[in-house]
């Protein structure tokens, strides 16, 4: 049972840096990284699908690709980065949040994230419109708004 928990977990690993790879456009403060990578599989050394896979499957086997998914983007996980203060194999779980992982140099969002930051723009966006909101509310929420906007620039 293990083994197959563990093959699934590589298998959705492999299939979001491929995503992430191909992507035409990624958001997030991990995205300079990502870029790097890019620029392998793009050069001499690591063209074409066969090749972006052969890289993909020695990060693997080296234990410096990691990757959590959520449902407002992907944490390329390094602990020495994270935000959220995990462990050395993932993520917490428990301090995890959209607005913490933005902040984070592990983060990254593509396109199939985007239709949450757009709602969460939108609720924002609506929430502001209610009259005699406190000013601390209406600060953090304009601070959540300036975040989404940025994610949602760099998707375009």
């Amino acid at each position: 049972m293990l083994l197959m928990l563990e093959d699934a977990e590589l298998n959705d690993m492999r299939e979001g840096y491929r995503r992430l790879l191909t992507a035409t456009a990624v958001a997030g403060k991990g995205a300079e990284q990502l870029e790097l990578m890019r620029q392998e599989v793009a050069s001499g050394k690591f063209q074409g699908k066969a090749s972006m896979e052969a890289m993909i499957e020695a990060q693997i086997k080296r234990g410096i690709l990691k990757l959590a998914p959520c449902s407002w983007g992907y944490c390329a996980y390094e602990q020495s980065l994270s935000a959220c203060r995990g462990t050395q194999h993932r993520p917490n779980d428990v301090t995890r949040n959209p607005a913490l992982c933005a902040s984070c140099s592990n983060f990254l969002v593509t396109s199939e994230h985007k239709s949450f930051w757009e709602e969460r723009y939108q609720q924002d966006e609506e929430f502001l419109k209610r009259e005699n909101i406190p000013e601390q509310s209406r600060l953090f929420v304009e601070s959540r708004i300036k975040v989404s906007g940025e994610i949602l620039r760099k998707l375009i």
